[in-house]
């Protein structure tokens, strides 16, 4: 089976709906969605190491939050001086 397009970006980078914070699919949201068997999701995360991808991707999106947090924090201090 080919897989979808979008399938494995959707499991490592997650999505963001309006309104709500940034969300990550399972391996059985997927299976659901594209209307896949389970097991045949499962094997692509596994041999293309979604989990692993998924778990660099969070560390620099926290990386990314927490720089930009502390530019707002001292953008704040500078405006109240």
């Amino acid at each position: 089976m080919k897989k979808p397009v979008g399938i494995e970006g959707e499991f490592v980078n997650g999505f963001v709906a309006v309104g709500s914070p940034r969300k990550f699919a399972s391996v059985d949201d997927l299976a659901a969605k594209y209307a896949i068997s389970r097991s045949t999701v499962f094997k692509w995360a596994q041999k293309e190491d979604w989990h692993g991808k998924r778990r660099v991707f969070q560390k620099k999106l926290a990386a990314e939050l927490s720089r930009q947090a502390i530019a707002s924090s001292i953008n704040k201090v500078e405006t109240i001086d």
